[in-house]
């Protein structure tokens, strides 16, 4: 064992995540966050989540409307770098932003249904809290990665390798947690006991994102916001000041697209696939446990890749990866479930590199010395326009194809649903997406320092 240590101490794992020092620890805060929020999520998003409304009695359009309603509030985010233009600290505010947040999306739903008995009233409920809360944390929650950003690695090696632990161990982690719960709930579904379940998981939720928030919080040293528009940030900076640096613009685009192609289906199809297909819920997890895997033998791979071909292009790779799962889901009815692992498996295989290359295309062409809070805020606001189009959108093609007996259309002999007609369209809407990352690519890398 001894002879093991010194070779764990000068790891690249053992110099960034420690509490030596204050950049050190504020990382290795954020990853044990990252560790209880991946448990805390498992339970109140994704399948149980839809599980949840589910066994709430709300149909499949409403809660394709659920889905979009929080990212049309992410528009109140433009004023976010003005509200934290006032305050020197956000620890506080911070503190009090997830606390209101968890209490209006865990655990005020969890309790509406023990009071509320008609579905169009716990729908009405649900979106008022889901308002409430996603509008204060667009414009409190973004003013954390002024602060967190701090914490990252300068040079790329150490920053890919950063970006790899923030996803990898976490992930590991929320995969177990959710291959273990939905087995357990595989075996109650069709019971009495399956809604009690459900609703003790998200008070767990609840009390795991809580934990973690709050200690990161905390306990991560917080130091004095850059400033490069004056002492108070204007509306107009926001808009403007981005849209000035052409090449972070273009750098953003694959992000928006990568984030407007796939919520075109992000709010039904896990109804989709529990509803119409009637598959598992340990099955909806298949490309989460591919992705686990993945992440543990080959997320150095992904680190070669990028460091050989750049952050942009390795975008590109993703972009055909998620292109050909989509193509593969078109086809997905209750006569080919074979199609959901292979799908699955690519797309889990897909998700370990997207996560690199998404996180970090944010930061890749921000100017230095900068104000982060317009450029995060900008950012983060206008990929929130572009996902609440693209559900809205989708919310409506399923809402106008959708046939009153919930039958399929028929062609060349195969049956196919709304939602994977919805699916081909995204596959083509990827293909453009590829053209115009790989052609980018070459102009948006940054200058190796």
């Amino acid at each position: 064992m001894k002879l093991h240590l010194p070779r764990f101490r000068d790891s690249m794992f053992a110099q960034l995540y420690n509490f030596k020092d204050d950049y050190s620890a504020g990382r290795t805060l954020a990853v044990i966050n990252q560790l209880l929020s991946s448990i805390g999520n498992i339970f109140v998003t994704g399948t149980f989540y839809t599980a949840f409304l589910m066994e709430s009695s709300i149909d499949i359009v409403q809660v394709s409307i659920l889905s979009f309603i929080p990212h049309i509030c992410w528009i109140f985010g433009l004023l976010s770098p003005k509200v934290f233009s006032k305050f020197k600290k956000r620890r506080g505010i911070l503190l009090f932003n997830s606390i209101f947040y968890n209490l209006c999306l865990v655990l005020l739903p969890t309790l509406i249904p023990y009071f509320v008995q008609d579905p169009g009233a716990r729908t009405l409920w649900f979106a008022v809290l889901l308002v409430a809360g996603n509008i204060v944390t667009a414009v409190l929650g973004s003013g954390s990665s002024a602060w967190f950003i701090r914490f990252l690695p300068e040079d790329d090696t150490r920053r890919s390798y950063y970006f790899s632990i923030q996803y990898m161990i976490p992930n590991v982690v929320g995969t177990l947690t959710a291959v273990g719960a939905s087995l357990f709930t595989d075996a109650l579904g069709g019971t009495d006991a399956l809604g009690p379940i459900i609703n003790t998981l998200r008070y767990i939720g609840f009390f795991l994102l809580m934990t973690g928030s709050i200690v990161q919080l905390s306990f991560s040293k917080e130091y004095p916001y850059e400033r490069s528009t004056g002492s108070t940030v204007r509306l107009t900076d926001v808009l403007t000041i981005p849209l000035r640096n052409k090449k972070y613009m273009q750098t953003m685009v694959p992000v928006f697209l990568w984030n407007f192609i796939g919520s075109l289906t992000g709010g039904f199809w896990t109804y989709y696939l529990l509803d119409t297909i009637k598959i598992s819920y340990f099955m909806t997890y298949i490309s989460s446990i591919t992705a686990c895997i993945v992440s543990l033998f080959f997320m150095r791979f992904w680190r070669m890749a990028i460091r050989h071909f750049g952050w942009v292009k390795v975008m590109g790779f993703n972009l055909v990866l998620v292109g050909l799962s989509c193509a593969l889901d078109v086809f997905l009815t209750p006569q080919t479930t074979w199609i959901v692992p292979i799908a699955a498996i690519i797309s889990g295989i897909n998700l370990c590199g997207a996560q690199l290359t998404t996180d970090n295309l944010f930061y890749l062409n921000m100017p230095k010395n900068t104000d982060v809070d317009v450029y995060m805020t900008f950012g983060n606001a206008l990929t929130y326009i572009f996902i609440f189009v693209s559900s809205a959108l989708g919310t409506w093609l399923l809402a106008a194809l959708e046939r009153p007996d919930g039958s399929p259309y028929v062609f060349l002999g195969l049956d196919f649903y709304v939602p994977q007609i919805i699916t081909a369209i995204k596959v083509v809407l990827y293909i453009g997406a590829i053209v115009y990352t790989w052609k980018m690519a070459p102009k948006l890398e940054p200058v190796k320092r």
